[in-house]
């Protein structure tokens, strides 16, 4: 392993040049492209800019000494060979060289703090090298120009003004070496993982294109059972963040499962299987509910709108205190129920039941700010797929009745 830096020349400061004799009758120069630290009895004076410099400005009994500094633009050539290895898209030994365009811009620092300011230049862009092979692709340094701003933006916040007195103007990669076996590994294995991220991308389009073609037939075919089933894979697919947080806890899918039937009743997918007398269709009050054109159910039992329901002699209890009250109820007889409250402020219930044969019974209720008063719209599925249930409760419903009411009559049929 090698690299160039014993080819730097530490040649930015010239001097110091001791003034002798004199001062009052003499007179110095800087050229142009330089600058002149000056010290008298070894401490810092001044800095002084291209021009002549009149000596009799100093006092007559002191030690003056002059530094004159390169300020020009100038370049550092970072050569390395067997020195870095590039890890995409496989580790390989490279010869790399860069060259670095500087200047001075505190004349003072180099003049005085710093013993060999290329020396530590030249270290500080070899470990620049070296961080930039590690984290880009080989690529990058065949075309340059990416590698190279790398490079300079590394350099850049290293803090040379304060350390070095010096500033990098510009970053250039002159040469990126690699035997010719290396460079056909190289090209190998870049074309071998091109083929597989377009036969990974295949795959998923055609994956994707097969389960949007089944979701649509379930959807044509009024098929809520498959809808239901065609879920997890979709999601695990295509929104993997959201996969373990929705199925790995039950209450999550329900409450899921409940907003698909939602969209499915505002697209005319699935209607009621049980409404009360004189009410509306269950799609069209999901559709109110969700921003459609159909408007709420119509009020009955002559309450003025946002009032609450009598309960009995000085209690009132509004529908969400009721519906709670109902939930913790059917939980405590050992239901699995979910309760939700949407988006529009009416409340969604699902009860999720299952024999010992494993057949499963979903009730689903919807309720408005009004209930007990008014009752709930509701659909039943068994076993995923959407029952035509009639229901004599909602016929007759009084504000005296309960969601556990509905519970027990859907489950009373079944049996």
């Amino acid at each position: 392993m090698a690299t160039n830096k014993s080819e730097i020349v530490e040649n930015l400061v010239t001097g110091p040049e001791i003034v002798t004799g004199v001062k009052a009758f003499q007179k110095k120069r800087v050229d142009e492209g330089e600058a002149a630290v000056v010290t008298l009895d070894g401490k810092y004076r001044e800095t002084l800019p291209p021009g002549p410099i009149y000596l009799a400005r100093y006092p007559v009994f002191t030690q003056c000494k002059m530094y004159f500094v390169d300020t020009r633009d100038r370049q550092l050539k970072g050569s390395t060979t067997g020195e870095l290895t590039i890890m995409h898209p496989a580790p390989v030994l490279v010869d790399l060289s860069v060259i670095a365009t500087y200047r001075v811009v505190e004349p003072r620092i180099v003049a005085l703090e710093v013993e060999q300011p290329l020396g530590t230049l030249f270290d500080f862009t070899l470990e620049a090298m070296r961080g930039a092979v590690q984290s880009m692709k080989f690529d990058d340094f065949l075309v340059g120009g990416q590698a190279a701003n790398w490079i300079l933006q590394t350099l850049r916040k290293r803090g040379l003004r304060e350390y070095l007195g010096l500033e990098i103007v510009h970053v250039n990669i002159s040469h990126v070496g690699a035997n010719e076996r290396v460079r056909r590994l190289m090209e190998d294995e870049g074309l071998r993982q091109r083929e597989v991220d377009a036969e990974l991308r295949e795959q998923a389009a055609r994956h994707q294109a097969e389960m949007q073609r089944q979701l649509d037939q379930a959807y044509a075919q009024r098929d809520v059972a498959k809808l239901i089933d065609l879920t997890p894979e979709y999601m695990a697919l295509y929104k993997p963040e959201l996969f373990t947080t929705v199925f790995g806890n039950r209450q999550a899918t329900d409450e899921l499962r409940l907003q698909a039937l939602i969209e499915m009743a505002k697209m005319g997918v699935i209607s009621p299987s049980a409404g009360a007398g004189g009410g509306q269709a269950l799609s069209d009050l999901l559709l109110g509910m969700l921003g459609g054109q159909p408007g709420a159910p119509a009020l009955v039992g002559g309450a003025e709108a946002g009032g609450r329901l009598g309960l009995g002699a000085g209690s009132v209890e509004s529908a969400k205190q009721r519906l709670s009250r109902e939930h913790a109820t059917l939980q405590s007889g050992g239901y699995n129920t979910t309760l939700k409250q949407l988006p529009s402020g009416e409340y969604a219930m699902l009860v999720a039941l299952q024999d010992e044969k494993g057949n499963t019974l979903n009730i689903y209720m919807v309720c408005n700010e009004r209930y007990p008063a008014h009752p709930p719209q509701v659909f039943v599925e068994l076993n995923g797929e959407q029952e035509e249930y009639q229901s004599a409760l909602l016929r007759n419903w009084t504000a005296e009745q309960s969601a556990l009411d509905i519970v027990g009559e859907v489950m009373e049929f079944y049996s």
